[in-house]
């Protein structure tokens, strides 16, 4: 599929004109304040639930000009240790999320603790259902091909009079070539849908660097990078069990379909994370 190509009105059999809305849609707006935030490992996550995730993108949206959010787990804090110019693109974020259990046992170590574990996954659906609610123009960019039309038929089944603008998978590339001559594709792809909430699964740190360097010419409101939701939310990949992901081992059930894959990735990143902790037990306060 051609970054050209913006299908659109996906379960329905019909285009969407692609240009911006009107004003939302006649339901009362809320103005949420800004979230407090508990910095640990030099990230600022944002003291909120997944409800109140929805919340803040709709204050987000409100507010004007363009957002990024984050949900970052400890794949992200493991490269952002590595890395300073990550943490530097994680901390320029409008709002930081702890997708990981273990992230939210660190902050109540800290005696800061965070409400809830707020993740990518379980943002789709009721993103989807707060769009449809305000008239907010949906786009979803990312996965193997046929991944994002097909969460886009089952979204529009579930929510009739959700707009969903784009659905579309764009090519297997490294970081660096998708900030050439691809990143001009995409952003005239974006920009001629118009949507008011751009969720890409791009995978990290391809998604969080993207959202971060493209930010000022995507005019979107809000960009959301919500790594694996669409294969989980299509049943392309299986998520682990509700008492997995309670108790913090959702890694190992992952990890337990792809071993070589992401086996590595997991061991360097759950070593890191440890000594970060440590780290975060000698800090004055703790």
């Amino acid at each position: 599929m051609s970054w050209e190509t913006v299908p659109t009105g996906l379960g329905q059999g019909r285009a969407v004109r692609v240009r911006r809305s009107s004003a939302p849609a006649a339901a009362a707006r809320r103005s949420e304040p800004e979230p407090a935030c508990v910095e640990l490992f030099g990230i600022p996550f944002a003291s909120i639930t997944q409800d109140g995730l929805v919340d803040q993108i709709e204050r987000l949206i409100e507010s004007g000009g363009s957002h990024w959010v984050v949900t970052a787990n400890i794949q992200h804090v493991g490269m952002a240790a590595r890395d300073p110019e990550f943490l530097r693109t994680l901390r320029s974020a409008d709002l930081v999320t702890a997708d990981g259990t273990p992230i939210c046992w660190a902050a109540r170590i800290r005696r800061s603790p965070l409400p809830a574990r707020v993740t990518g996954s379980d943002l789709v659906v009721p993103l989807a259902r707060r769009c449809e609610e305000r008239g907010w123009r949906l786009m979803l960019m990312g996965g193997d091909a046929g991944v994002a039309e097909e969460l886009a038929e089952r979204l529009q089944a579930a929510f009739p009079a959700l707009a969903i603008v784009g659905a579309v998978a764009p090519p297997v590339l490294s970081l660096e070539a998708l900030l050439g001559e691809e990143t001009e594709a995409a952003l005239h792809c974006i920009r001629q849908a118009a949507p008011d909430v751009l969720l890409l699964a791009l995978g990290t740190p391809k998604q969080e660097l993207w959202i971060e360097r493209c930010l000022a010419r995507l005019e979107v409101p809000v960009s959301v990078g919500v790594g694996a939701a669409f294969d989980f939310l299509v049943g392309r990949q299986k998520r682990a069990p509700l008492w997995m992901q309670q108790l913090g081992v959702e890694w190992l059930h992952r990890m337990a379909h792809e071993p070589r894959r992401l086996g590595p990735r997991y061991f360097r990143d759950g070593l890191t994370f440890a000594r970060l902790t440590l780290r975060e037990l000698s800090r004055p306060g703790s």
